[in-house]
């Protein structure tokens, strides 16, 4: 968080926040904002519990699975880039998963 930034909780310009990512990590224990009482600052990893551990598994597991069945996986972000990954399992694991309409 900027200089900038404690400056404008200072003046209460902000009426609070939660940080977890700083431009330096980990963040040096003197910065500003870590003085104000309407900051809560946690590491980055603060959402990483044994549940959503194991929810990230199963739903990784489930995306290979529908690869492994020759369909396109669920949740796929970059349609685009989709046949350039079907080449590569062909190449690399002798299956060819369809191709996005």
């Amino acid at each position: 968080m900027s200089e900038n930034w404690s400056r404008r909780w200072a003046r209460a310009d902000v009426a609070g926040a939660a940080v977890d990512v700083f431009p330096h990590e980990p963040p040096a224990l003197d910065r500003p904002l870590f003085a104000f009482e309407n900051v809560i600052v946690n590491p980055h990893i603060t959402a990483v519990t044994a549940e959503s551990t194991c929810n990230m598994a199963i739903s990784v597991a489930e995306q290979w699975a529908t690869i492994f069945s020759g369909d396109i996986p669920p949740r796929l972000i970059n349609p685009q880039a989709w046949s350039h990954h079907v080449e590569r399992f062909e190449d690399l694991l002798g299956l060819r998963p369809r191709s996005p309409t």
